[in-house]
């Protein structure tokens, strides 16, 4: 008798298991499916920049919106842009990670309307003349795009490295997470580049 209810149990805890994983298997297969729909066709901005150049803050701050893990790649960090009926995405992508991303099959096939680099111009950042370089490198693989550049930390900067990034690119945009100079302009930029 106890040999009976034990097996019935058994098969009622096995079939509810299994279920159970169908219907997560199922929710899961959906959720990819329609997470890389939106990855690939909503339009993209990348945002790239040295460690720690407030790449992340620079993208919470105009997206107004909080940054999540691209749940298949911890490398990239998203959040969303919505502008009315729009709804633009913006990646950070470290350095370190560009050679990889943009060799993979995802960014191929991903709808890129921007690239924006983040220069760090604090006194206790790297030099300037590296990030530079850091940047005419990864800049290549986005000719095909708009490019925004941001000197970011404008409250704490070192005069030379922000005048040394004035003269090079005429253009650049200035702001500071801490201070939110320059965001809203940032913003603005953005949407005006994506119509």
């Amino acid at each position: 008798m106890i040999l009976e209810q034990t097996i019935s149990v058994l098969a009622s805890l096995s079939l509810i298991t299994v279920i159970v994983i169908l219907i997560f298997t199922i929710k899961f297969r959906n959720f990819k499916k329609n997470f890389f729909k939106n990855f690939y066709e909503l339009p993209s901005i990348i945002v790239t920049g040295p460690a720690a150049s407030g790449k992340k803050s620079i993208i919470s701050n105009v997206t107004r919106d909080r940054i999540v893990s691209h749940p298949f790649e911890d490398n990239l960090k998203i959040s969303y842009l919505s502008e009315g009926d729009k709804k633009i995405q913006m990646i950070s992508l470290p350095y370190n990670f560009i050679d990889d991303f943009v060799n993979s099959e995802d960014f191929k096939k991903m709808n890129s309307k921007l690239f924006i680099n983040v220069f760090d111009v604090s006194t206790n950042s790297d030099d300037i003349e590296d990030q530079i370089r850091d940047f005419e490198k990864n800049s290549a693989y986005f000719d095909h795009v708009d490019k925004i550049l941001i000197a970011n930390k404008t409250d704490i900067a070192d005069s030379k490295k922000l005048k040394k990034l004035e003269t090079k690119f005429k253009k650049i945009h200035k702001t500071s997470s801490a201070t939110k100079e320059g965001l809203e302009k940032l913003r603005d930029s953005i949407l005006q580049k994506i119509k």
